[in-house]
């Protein structure tokens, strides 16, 4: 093989639905013709992409970054950096690429391919300066029109306005659907119920969803954010129905160890030396069962029943136990949960998971709680 240039490329792959459709490994390939490329994964969903594509050796999924984040690691190293992403739509695709434009750093020269398989497909050229033989060499091999920062803004600006007098902030989010999961900054937040959602925020705290219903207890795990640079998407995290989901080996611990977790925004890696996975929350729980099925861990999870879904076609571990539990005592659970298993990761006297299951089950009893086996 003869490499075109020996420019050195970053590649970010955004999420599962780039990997989903195959073009994140047409893309890599074709740019490991050109130049010397070095490729990162930003999003939680696309880690298990990644994982049940057997892309893990070529696509860095080792860190949780926020995609930013990823940019600013790989430009370090890089020429140029590569964002590819397939958005629910152009529009949201645009605005996806336009809000990570506006969280780096100005000196990074960034291209995105969006929704390369689509009729709709671009590539946005969002830095004015950059390499135009590598930029005719995706155009022509892709069959993707190239457009400006400037033509991508408008059409971002256009459907997403923002309404900002220093302290209320309003934001249009466009292309959205009732029931609809919303999330933000990773965080599923809340539901759709309107074909129009207007997210309001005021000192960096969100307070309100116009066309939309809003989860107290997801909206307590929001830290302080600006919402004209938050990544918001609403549906499903994965929408692909042909999943194959990967099977990777656990060697089980001689004492049972178990993690107990009340967010998503975790290190895989940094779990899967666990037994079982207790988790707390609806968003929660659906996003690290779906995980950790990959990896031959079941969970304990307890929720409330808000949420339908959050990929198309989900797996669970068979040995899994989710309790949905009545919303009026899910805040006191939830502390008394996490007293039980925070306190200590490794239970030295539980030997096997029924043990745990029945310790869980027989502290929702005492509480004369209300709950389901979900």
């Amino acid at each position: 093989m003869i490499i075109i240039s020996n420019i050195r490329i970053g590649l970010l792959v955004h999420g599962s639905g780039i990997v989903d459709t195959g073009y994140a490994k047409i893309i890599y390939d074709l740019l490991c013709d050109y130049g010397v490329v070095t490729a990162k994964l930003g999003g939680t969903m696309g880690r298990t992409a990644v994982l049940d594509a057997h892309l893990e050796d070529v696509i860095d999924i080792s860190e949780k970054l926020l995609p930013s984040q990823s940019i600013e690691i790989l430009s370090k190293q890089n020429d140029v950096i590569i964002l590819i992403n397939h958005g629910k739509s152009m529009i949201t695709g645009h605005s996806f690429g336009y809000r990570v434009y506006k969280n780096i750093s100005d000196d990074i020269k960034l291209l995105q391919i969006e929704r390369p398989q689509a009729d709709d497909g671009k590539i946005i050229k969002w830095s004015n300066s950059f390499d135009e033989k590598l930029l005719s060499y995706l155009s022509s091999k892709l069959s993707l029109e190239v457009i400006s920062s400037q033509d991508a803004i408008k059409l971002v600006c256009d459907e997403s306005r923002i309404a900002n007098d220093g302290q209320i902030i309003k934001r249009r989010i466009a292309d959205v659907s009732p029931d609809e999961n919303i999330m933000i900054n990773g965080v599923i937040v809340g539901k759709v119920v309107s074909d129009e959602l207007i997210i309001v925020s005021s000192n960096g705290r969100i307070v309100d969803f116009i066309g939309g219903v809003a989860y107290d207890e997801a909206l307590d795990r929001l830290q302080r954010l600006d919402l004209t640079k938050a990544i918001v998407k609403t549906g499903l995290l994965r929408k692909a129905d042909n999943v194959n989901p990967r099977h990777l080996t656990h060697n089980k611990n001689d004492t049972l160890k178990v993690a107990c977790l009340d967010t998503s925004h975790i290190d895989m890696y940094d779990y899967c030396d666990n037994d079982l996975i207790v988790t707390i929350g609806d968003d929660v729980t659906l996003m690290l069962s779906e995980i950790f099925y990959r990896f031959d861990i079941p969970v304990i999870g307890l929720i409330t029943g808000k949420l339908d879904r959050i990929v198309e076609k989900s797996f669970i571990h068979k040995q899994s136990l989710i309790i949905k539990i009545d919303e009026k005592d899910f805040k006191t659970i939830k502390f008394k949960v996490k007293q039980l298993f925070n306190s200590k990761t490794v239970h030295e006297n539980l030997n096997d998971l029924s043990e745990t299951k029945d310790e869980v089950l027989s502290l929702l009893d005492s509480m004369d709680a209300e709950y389901e086996i979900a």
